[in-house]
């Protein structure tokens, strides 16, 4: 999406609040557009990591991931999310995540944590 879409990122910051599906769609949205303003929605991306709804947390995840480096203060949180995720999609995602934002392979869902 790129830079163009800068200017839809206040509506996408407040979708984030929503309890649907739309949520997930604002955050990836988020971290496609990048940029300062993007950049720093990435806080408000972390609530949806506790989401009821596996694709809620799945599309978080994914969407902090996009963020790579960025998104190094949601690390703590989405450790937590990850270590007690029941879904194995879910868990394989934020441990992708977690392995852009951190630069490693530390990270699967097979291990659940690193060593």
């Amino acid at each position: 999406i790129g830079s163009a879409a800068a200017p839809a990122v206040p509506a996408l910051v407040s979708a984030l609040n929503n309890k649907d599906f739309s949520a997930a769609s604002s955050a990836e949205a988020l971290s496609c557009i990048g940029g300062a303003q993007a950049k720093a929605a990435i806080p408000s991306i972390v609530p949806l990591l506790n989401s009821s709804d596996d694709r809620i947390r799945r599309s978080a995840a994914h969407a902090l991931g996009k963020f790579g480096p960025d998104a190094a203060v949601t690390i703590p949180d989405l450790k937590k999310a990850y270590e007690h995720e029941p879904q194995w999609y879910v868990c394989d995602e934020m441990a992708s995540a977690l392995n852009k934002i951190t630069g490693t392979n530390d990270y699967s869902r097979n291990k659940r944590a690193p060593k």
